[in-house]
């Protein structure tokens, strides 16, 4: 089924809108959301994984439900992009991607208690070492967020495409 007729068929009012602008986003940056399970779609750049979007809860009985997940990318690419940003929007980049990026250890695996990493100049505790955070019926201002990280992880994708090229 066609993640448009999906999000129509589970989704109401303002979310149903978040989601369906949210696909005509991923298609119109040629990252066409393919079924990778049921209700989750995987959004993949050059071959190399984006992130998943799901619509509905993870046990499938929510409707209604929305939630993003987008892989990380090189601290060098958060570097470059705010490197000529003003104050102001550094400190909102910093703001939500503590709030809203950084998954911490909940212990549930033998790695625990997480890692401790430095990330654009900030130092951040106990870490999950495999995970990204979800974002689960993203507001406006996490949905801009969201944009800026998918386009920091395309620009990564890019970059360890040129680079294998290179190699050759």
């Amino acid at each position: 089924m066609e993640i448009k007729d999906f999000i129509s068929q589970n989704c109401e009012g303002e979310i149903k809108k978040v989601a369906l602008d949210l696909a005509d986003y991923f298609i119109q940056m040629k990252m066409k959301p393919s079924l990778a399970s049921s209700h989750r779609y995987a959004l993949s750049h050059k071959g190399k994984r984006v992130g998943y979007f799901r619509i509905r809860s993870e046990d499938g009985v929510e409707n209604n439900y929305i939630d993003i997940e987008v892989y990380p990318a090189e601290t060098d690419c958060y570097v470059n992009y705010l490197e000529n940003k003003p104050e102001s929007e550094k400190a909102i980049f910093m703001d939500q991607f503590a709030k809203s990026y950084i998954k911490y250890c909940n212990h549930c695996a033998k790695c625990s208690p997480g890692k401790d990493m430095t990330a654009l100049g900030e130092e951040y505790k106990n870490v999950c070492k495999y995970g990204t955070q979800k974002f689960a019926n993203p507001t406006e201002e996490q949905i801009q967020f969201i944009k800026v990280l998918i386009d920091l992880r395309r620009e990564y994708i890019k970059s360890l495409y040129h680079r294998s090229k290179n190699q050759i």
